[in-house]
């Protein structure tokens, strides 16, 4: 029997690892409100978003980091 996939739980780590992008596309390192300051591990943040695309369907763990084009026609 094929595993059942939660369409909720997959669109909440969609959200999720969008949320994560935007924080590390900002390259905010902190943030203070009302003199508490939170630091931002981006490390952390970055093992957290693997994780979480190794969940999602078909999810490896990782983006490939280089794509080959062949520019020669061959």
């Amino acid at each position: 029997m094929a595993e059942e996939r939660n369409v909720y739980e997959d669109s909440v780590t969609r959200k999720r690892i969008s949320e994560i992008d935007e924080i590390l596309a900002s390259g905010v390192t902190s943030v203070t409100v009302d003199g508490t300051t939170t630091r931002v591990d981006h490390d952390s943040l970055r093992k957290e978003r693997r994780n979480l695309y190794a969940r999602l369907p078909g999810g490896k763990g990782r983006n490939p980091l280089f794509v080959s084009v062949n520019v020669t026609g061959q």
